[in-house]
């Protein structure tokens, strides 16, 4: 009875062993499955002897060396590596998108430098340009009343000419753009661009002043109409504007 019972124990210690290693197979391989689960509490002796009836055979009993070659076992089997479940898929990287290189733009044929137009019809007084235009006595009254910013021939020759060896007469306005008159010399340039195009530079060499029939006020008077109306035997131009309504300034510039 008594060796029974040892060998019932014994067998209960195997079988634990074997729980034991069935657990840790189980857990490290994954794969693993018991056709059986045995607890403690679902196995009895007898059970254990129908179930695997191997197992308590008298002549297969093991030592207590046995029983600790089996732990050992159960320990390395744990210890070894295990392949991964998750299948890993081989993707060929693919190389980055390079941004598109820009264009180089065409080269461009360089432009020649468009020359300056002349100049034309123009008058300039201490650095300020001013219009004119050839009215003549007909139409150069009309044009500089019609605009305060404009210049009119009108005496002398009709049509100005920086080249024609003549006299020209020009008017315009006080206020307005001949006012600048009043604040030249004897000596101050004036530049002159005519229909052409081509340019004198004219110098003031004379100022006067006269009343509307281009008496002198001096005493005695002098009569300037020829000198300022008249084509004149230089090249000159006779620049006239009004102080009063019964006054006016005349500069002359060759």
């Amino acid at each position: 009875m008594i060796e029974k019972m040892k060998k019932f124990f014994r067998n209960r210690k195997k079988l634990s062993l074997i729980i034991i290693t069935s657990s840790l197979l189980l857990i490290v391989g994954g794969g693993f499955v018991l056709n059986h689960q045995l607890t403690s509490n679902q196995v009895d002796a007898q059970d254990t002897e129908h179930v695997l009836p191997e197992i308590y055979e008298e002549d297969n009993y093991s030592t207590n060396e046995e029983e600790e070659s089996y732990v050992e076992q159960a320990q390395e089997l744990a210890e070894e590596p295990v392949a991964s479940s998750v299948v890993q898929e081989n993707v060929t990287p693919t190389a980055p998108t390079q941004p598109a290189s820009p264009q180089n733009p065409a080269p461009t044929t360089p432009q020649s430098p468009v020359p300056p137009q002349p100049l034309r019809q123009r008058i300039v007084i201490s650095g300020q340009t001013f219009v004119y235009a050839d009215g003549g006595r007909a139409n150069g009254q009309a044009i500089i009343d019609a605009n305060h910013n404009m210049i009119s021939t009108w005496g002398g020759t009709q049509v100005l000419s920086v080249n024609d060896g003549l006299s020209t007469h020009l008017i315009g306005h006080n206020p307005g753009v001949f006012s600048i008159l009043f604040s030249q010399h004897v000596g101050s340039p004036i530049t002159v661009f005519d229909s052409t195009g081509a340019s004198r530079i004219y110098h003031v060499t004379e100022i006067a002043r006269v009343d509307d029939f281009a008496m002198t006020l001096t005493n005695p008077p002098r009569n300037y109409w020829d000198r300022i109306t008249g084509v004149g035997g230089r090249e000159q131009i006779v620049l006239q504007t009004c102080i009063t309504d019964t006054t006016n300034l005349i500069l002359f510039a060759n």
